[in-house]
């Protein structure tokens, strides 16, 4: 399935009245999750990652605790070609729903995450570097992205998806999937970094994530408590820290 479709539509103008034209606009799958043979939850997300969303998403609600949970995974198309979806059976070892249920960042213990120093300078070339990765933004606008650097703010993958949460989960779901240790990783989200997001990431060891965009009071609360370092506004050459300042050094 493509990732943006054309269709026609039409577009008013304050100096003439309007026009019908041929436009480019994301396309949008559903994904139905099935585990231990019930459905549990659906998605309304962007094609391709899928194996990598539903992983994320195991984990970062609480539904299993260690991938190797996971003994099968199963990719169908669900046989409606207007819904454009696939339907994921997982067969899940030990599955515990209460948990997810009950998966709050009040509960949640997190990960005890390695007191590792980020230079200030390299953080300021995330933005710029984030936007040149972008390119269904750019191609076909509508599109978040999250995106994981190293120390050192090099490039290591980019997801992009018409919901933030679903690039945060894809994200997850590739390092889980890859073995890529998290204790000295960056993650660059290009939306507003929330309580939900932090509570996603606490499950891991990430201990920086960098927005162009706010921070909310209960993210920076959240964040504080689990020791994550969460980065605002991070534009042109400036950025805001609001939790885990130690993290941040200047390194000249």
């Amino acid at each position: 399935m493509e990732v943006a479709k054309e269709v026609l539509i039409e577009k008013y103008w304050k100096s003439k009245s309007k026009e019908r034209i041929r436009d480019i606009i994301p396309t949008e799958q559903l994904l139905k999750l099935k585990i231990n043979g019930k459905i549990l939850h659906q998605f309304y997300c962007s094609p391709g990652s899928d194996k990598e969303l539903v992983v994320g998403y195991m984990i970062s609600q609480n539904y299993i605790s260690n991938i190797d949970q996971i003994e099968a995974i199963e990719i169908s198309d669900l046989g409606d070609k207007n819904l454009f979806g696939k339907l994921i059976s997982l067969t899940v070892d030990n599955f515990n729903l209460k948990n997810a249920k009950e998966s709050t960042i009040i509960n949640r213990c997190g990960k005890k995450r390695k007191e590792v120093k980020f230079d200030y300078r390299k953080i300021l070339e995330l933005n710029k570097k984030a936007l040149s990765y972008q390119e269904k933004k750019k191609k076909f606008g509508g599109f978040h992205a999250v995106i994981l650097f190293d120390r050192q703010c090099n490039f290591l993958r980019i997801e992009e998806d018409i919901g933030r949460h679903n690039c945060l989960d894809k994200i997850i779901g590739y390092m889980l999937l890859n073995d890529i240790m998290a204790d000295d990783k960056i993650l660059y989200t290009s939306g507003r970094i929330a309580s939900e997001i932090i509570n996603k990431i606490s499950i891991t060891t990430i201990p920086v994530i960098v927005s162009n965009s706010s921070v909310t009071h209960r993210a920076i609360a959240m964040a504080e408590k689990q020791k994550i370092t969460a980065i605002g506004y991070a534009r042109g050459k400036r950025f805001n820290t609001y939790s885990g300042f130690n993290k941040i050094i200047d390194n000249s």
